[in-house]
């Protein structure tokens, strides 16, 4: 026994020592990570740095405490406990879960240094602010297709669910709306003032995101709690930029409720007393509430405040936008309607209308009348609205003087919504939606090289992300689609099909026609015309008098009668020719 124990301590102490570490200083305090080989270089991988303090007890629902330097050397060769809900389809590094989870995962190119600046990816994750955590993405292809090209790549993790977008109704100084927003503007603050340490150029720092994580970066963009530049370019995937007051309420009171923290010794509990109770609950009893609220399946939206967002509105925000290169992207599918929402029509023309900026209940109304004709035709609704929005986004910046590049993902078997985020992160592959990924290995191989360069050259610099690839004229014109297909095998390999630049053109020209030209017309009668009823600000679904087809009864009465009067009419004619044909036959 005691044989096998020296044999297990030895080969752990050989492994150990196959490793390699590094020791870098911050201005917080030293931090070790891990020397990682990759095929293009060497990185520095450090899997969770603290950028503020951990947000317990007094500090749950508060905006993040900047973090005080530390003595000694931080360990940061482990990656640290997700801040989401541990339930997700999507498999995961860590399945730990915790309160004590802002830390930031930095993936750093060794020749990046004081004398030799590297640009920044400052990357915000999607999953609905509720799904998804920084532990949760493939390390290798992150270092492999970015770090490892002159790139120092940044993952900040930050509070999810009802812990990062809590609503009681109002805010408190210490406990305002979005704290999962303010966790990201520490990270941002450490990125700026500790990795120039490193060799962060943090003038050039790109924000990536996709999803939500696209949404709120896309909304940071014009917040006035955002510096100008401190973002030299943007990349957003699929966005869905939402805001408006108290989207969050609901789910927040119905948390309450299950956490018997709304009504105590049959008295309602004053909001302050709500708060506190809610601080006092354990960790996993919070969660728990949180998950039987419908936290976990509802989207968490950031919503309207006084620091960051002060607006009502998408485009009342995005009035401030400012000129700067941007990728915008989206899937050929995107999803259906009824992974989008609860099915509903109405609910879903409500959402996407206020995302476009449309407020009048007859631009809806319109919205409802074009997709509730056919069950195929509703489910379209989603990856069309995908589609506008992210145009909508695109053309917005090309008209204040910015360069908006738009790419489509139509690869065959991965053109669904996320699934370009195998390509570039390693995140979802092999999943769950291992029925749908590339089968090929051959075009899995080519999207893998050429999918990443396209966004390493832009966050390099590079003007022009692809050669020929050109912007988005201001009528959204011009796109790139990219997939490959191949035949043959590995000593005769043909490829069919290659990433193709469309000049011109646009990506689901009839559906994104609808919705930026058609509903925008709908609008614009609607605020021109007298007692025009608004859409109600904040979250509820208003009952809105909707476009009527003819009676059905009316037309199939109509139908009938018209056939029974070409049925008289040619039997009158069949009547009648006889007495003609006689009477000449008697003259």
């Amino acid at each position: 026994m005691l044989f096998w124990a020296l044999i297990f301590l030895l080969n752990s102490v050989n492994g150990e020592e196959e490793k390699q570490f590094a020791t870098v200083r911050l201005p917080s305090g030293f931090v070790k990570g891990e020397t990682v080989q990759a095929e293009y270089g060497v990185v520095n991988v450090f899997r969770g740095i603290p950028y503020a303090e951990p947000p317990l007890s007094g500090l749950r629902f508060s905006s993040p405490h900047s973090k005080t330097s530390w003595s000694g050397v931080f360990d940061a060769t482990n990656y640290r406990s997700s801040c989401s809900p541990n339930v997700t389809i999507i498999p995961r590094a860590n399945d730990r879960q915790d309160e004590d989870c802002l830390y930031i995962n930095v993936y750093a190119d060794t020749r990046c240094n004081a004398t030799n600046k590297c640009p920044v990816v400052f990357y915000v994750y999607g999953g609905s602010n509720v799904y998804l955590s920084a532990t949760r993405f493939n390390e290798t292809d992150m270092v492999e297709k970015f770090a490892s090209h002159g790139i120092i790549f940044v993952l900040p993790a930050f509070r999810r669910g009802i812990l990062g977008f809590l609503d009681l109704g109002r805010p408190f100084d210490d406990a305002p709306y979005n704290v999962g927003v303010y966790d990201l503007l520490m990270a941002l603050r450490f990125v700026q003032r500790e990795l120039p340490a490193i060799g962060a150029d943090t003038k050039r720092i790109t924000g990536f995101g996709h999803m939500s994580g696209a949404g709120i970066l896309s909304l940071l963009m014009v917040s006035p709690a955002v510096e100008d530049k401190a973002f030299e370019r943007i990349v957003l995937c699929s966005p869905m930029p939402t805001l408006g007051p108290h989207f969050n309420q609901l789910l927040s009171e119905q948390s309450l409720d299950r956490s018997h923290c709304a009504i105590r010794h049959g008295k309602v509990m004053e909001i302050r007393d709500r708060l506190q109770c809610l601080r006092e609950l354990p960790f996993q009893e919070l969660v728990q509430a949180s998950m039987e609220s419908n936290f976990l399946y509802k989207r968490v939206l950031p919503q309207s405040d006084d620091f960051i967002f002060p607006a009502n509105t998408t485009s009342a925000l995005f009035r401030d936008w400012k000129p700067i290169p941007m990728i915008v992207t989206v899937t050929k599918n995107e999803m259906p309607l009824s992974a989008f929402s609860d099915g509903s029509i109405l609910e879903a023309c409500v959402i996407f209308c206020r995302m476009l900026g449309y407020i009048r209940e007859a631009t809806v109304a319109e919205c409802v009348r074009e997709y509730k004709d056919t069950t195929e035709h509703t489910e379209a609704m989603a990856k069309d609205a995908f589609h506008s929005i992210a145009y909508m986004l695109a053309i917005m910046n090309q008209k204040v003087g910015g360069q908006s590049f738009f790419s489509v993902f139509t690869q065959d078997g991965a053109n669904f919504h996320a699934a370009d985020l195998m390509y570039l992160l390693g995140l979802h592959r092999r999943s769950l939606m291992s029925n749908h990924t590339i089968e090929n290995e051959y075009e899995d191989q080519l999207m893998n090289d050429f999918y990443p360069a396209i966004f390493r050259n832009f966050i390099l610099g590079s003007d022009t992300p692809l050669d020929g690839w050109s912007p988005v004229n201001h009528q959204g014109r011009n796109y790139l689609s990219t997939a490959f297909r191949t035949t043959g095998g590995e000593n005769n390999l043909t490829i069919v099909r290659r990433p193709l630049l469309h000049p011109g053109e646009t990506f689901n020209e009839q559906a994104v026609d609808f919705w930026l030209n058609k509903l925008a017309s709908v609008e614009a009668e609607a605020n021109n015309g007298e007692n025009q009823p608004s859409l109600p600000i904040g979250p509820q679904i208003p009952v809105i008098p909707l476009p009527k087809d003819k009676d059905p009864q009316f037309t199939i009465l109509f139908w009938v009668i018209l056939g029974i009067a070409c049925v008289l009419a040619i039997a009158v004619v069949l009547l009648v020719l006889p007495c003609f044909s006689h009477r000449d036959y008697e003259e």
